[in-house]
């Protein structure tokens, strides 16, 4: 990674049996930066290898170990841009991609100066993606009335005051207080006569109009 022809990072990156990878990052011994800018570049060249190295579909990804305490390791992705060109991603970051150029051992490294600041050139704003119109029949259909709801609209608490509810007049008829008489009537069997009380019907008459016939 070059900044004003000065050369800041160095990658080194190395496939290995097994597929695998592993990698060398080299750096000055003590820096301040933003990712975007270096300053105090000071002392010597530091080199660590890399803990893990893995390749994720175009993608080799390389994590260094930080040694101060509470840091979690460093991690950087790289993708190749061109025959001498990558690019490097420096995860869990929001910065974007630094653009690399293919490096020789005859490479000067450690020639920076301590009292500039090196800033990398603001990155290329990829392109933005291009809106496609929806149809005429969508875009109407889509008001700001015709919302999807998922379940039940429920107000969590509301304190909106209410007018009492009126109650029914009550019934001004009294209540019988006895059991209904026509329940009685049909439910009641019915008293039979006293024998002492019972009208007396006569016994019906066996004499007809030819009672004398044979005398």
């Amino acid at each position: 990674m070059r900044i004003d022809g000065t050369t800041i990072f160095r990658f080194e990156i190395i496939p290995v049996d097994g597929g695998g990878w592993r990698g060398r990052w080299s750096r000055p011994d003590s820096f301040n930066s933003n990712g975007n800018a270096f300053a105090n570049l000071r002392g010597g060249v530091k080199a660590t290898d890399s803990m893990t190295g893995n390749a994720i579909f175009e993608l080799v990804e390389l994590s260094f170990d930080d040694p101060r305490p509470g840091a979690v390791p460093d991690i950087f992705r790289f993708r190749q841009t061109g025959p001498d060109t990558a690019e490097m991603l420096y995860v869990g970051t929001q910065l974007a991609p630094y653009r690399l150029t293919r490096a020789t051992a005859d490479d000067p490294l450690g020639t920076w100066d301590e009292g500039l600041i090196y800033r990398r050139p603001p990155p290329v704003p990829r392109a933005a993606a291009v809106a496609v119109p929806a149809p005429a029949s969508t875009a109407a259909a889509a008001t700001p009335q015709d919302r999807v709801l998922i379940g039940p609209q429920i107000r969590f608490l509301d304190l909106t005051p209410r007018a009492p509810e009126p109650t029914q007049p009550e019934s001004t008829q009294p209540e019988p207080t006895g059991p209904d008489p026509a329940v009685a009537e049909t439910s009641a069997p019915a008293a039979e006569p006293d024998a002492d009380t019972a009208p007396v019907t006569p016994p019906e008459s066996r004499i007809d109009a030819g009672f004398l016939d044979d005398l």
